[in-house]
């Protein structure tokens, strides 16, 4: 396992997964980079399995080699496939050999699940989809940042290169990634409109509402009744919106009872300056909501909403406990409740040091941001 990136380790644990792994993110999400990465923690493999990275440029010699030599990964391998969506990957002949041998364990790099839609490929073994969002602090410092750059450096450059926390950090001007905004949000309009007939404007109406309305319980009726579009529609566009990588939703779970609940979602835009555009005089607290729950979404292997407090996370057989810049005051009302609930509390806030806990840890919330917060064990 990998120190302080949790998103690759969820990938690692599932290496002797026989279902087909797909890596779903946007442009410039760091797809190829997970591989990479992925890449040199399999060269290790004690079963001495191959690792094999494969593009639109080397998928040729792939085929011919696995074609040319019967032993070529006979006796198992990793395929790593960037750009698994080119239409120059033959992915039937990917699926045809993951399918033959159970030795080999597949990951993909993919934009969006559009092409299954587009293709009605057949023979397509199971698959398991893991969201990939713009890179978090954490990994952006391991990769690019010399270790004696400082944490203020470190936002600056970020919210300089990766649109998602663009506005966090740039206070008004919201023209930086604006160009990344419009190419979401004509790509999905065109999507929904070429695969299920639904027009421009209902699309732009669903996603602005949903954008306005991030962090609330809502359901497909209330959207459908607010929107006055179907609810069937409003289930195929909040499909295609998570398929693009653009929308992320939670369900609820009730975490006095250890129970998932029924109803309604809550929904995430996972762009910061989408979401900033259509809130245009949003609270600050709304903002780092929207960006810690992009943060916990990628890292951890289960997410949801709470009743009482605000995020409850599953990873390895652990359950973790989030709250968020609470009120000093309300949280001191609620704490028993809080405590009885199982799992280990935690406390992001911009002002953590004033919160004194014996038994729950606080966060500053641009240390969380920085990865100054090890989101495996807590």
């Amino acid at each position: 396992m990998v120190k302080g990136n949790a998103f690759l380790n969820k990938l690692l644990r599932a290496r002797d997964n026989k279902e087909l792994k797909f890596i779903r993110g946007s442009k410039l999400s760091g797809k190829t980079t997970m591989l990479k990465m992925l890449e040199k923690e399999l060269a290790d493999d004690p079963l001495e399995r191959k690792t094999v990275f494969i593009n639109p440029e080397s998928f040729k010699a792939f085929r011919d080699a696995v074609l040319s030599d019967e032993g070529y990964i006979s006796n198992g391998a990793f395929l790593l496939i960037d750009d698994f969506d080119c239409s120059t990957i033959d992915r039937s002949f990917i699926f045809s050999i993951i399918l033959k041998n159970n030795r080999i364990s597949a990951y993909a790099a993919v934009k969006s699940m559009d092409w299954m839609v587009a293709s009605k490929e057949n023979g397509i073994p199971k698959y398991t989809v893991y969201p990939l969002y713009p890179l978090p602090f954490s990994e952006y410092k391991q990769m690019t940042a010399p270790q004696s750059t400082g944490m203020k450096n470190i936002f600056l450059r970020y919210a300089g290169s990766i649109p998602s926390y663009r506005y966090l950090f740039a206070g008004n001007s919201r023209a930086i990634g604006f160009s990344y905004f419009v190419d979401s949000i004509q790509a999905f309009c065109n999507a929904a409109l070429k695969h299920y007939g639904t027009s421009h404007p209902d699309s732009e109406s669903l996603f602005s509402f949903i954008a306005k309305n991030t962090g609330r319980i809502l359901s497909c009726k209330d959207i459908a009744y607010m929107t006055k579009i179907s609810p069937e529609e409003v289930r195929k566009l909040i499909f295609l919106l998570e398929d693009m990588n653009i929308l992320a939703s939670l369900k609820g779970y009730d975490e006095k009872n250890d129970d998932l609940l029924k109803e309604g979602k809550k929904y995430y835009i996972a762009d910061n300056c989408i979401y900033s555009h259509y809130n245009r005089k949003s609270n600050p607290d709304m903002i780092v909501e929207n960006l810690v729950a992009i943060e916990l979404i990628r890292n951890y292997d289960y997410i949801y909403y709470g009743l009482d407090v605000d995020f409850v996370t599953f990873s390895e057989g652990q359950k973790f406990i989030f709250i968020l810049n609470p009120d000093k005051e309300e949280l001191q009302e609620r704490i028993d409740d809080i405590r009885s609930a199982d799992g280990k509390k935690i406390i992001i806030a911009d002002k953590a040091d004033s919160f004194k806990y014996k038994d729950i840890e606080c966060i500053k919330t641009m240390r969380f941001f920085a990865g100054k917060y090890n989101k495996e064990t807590g």
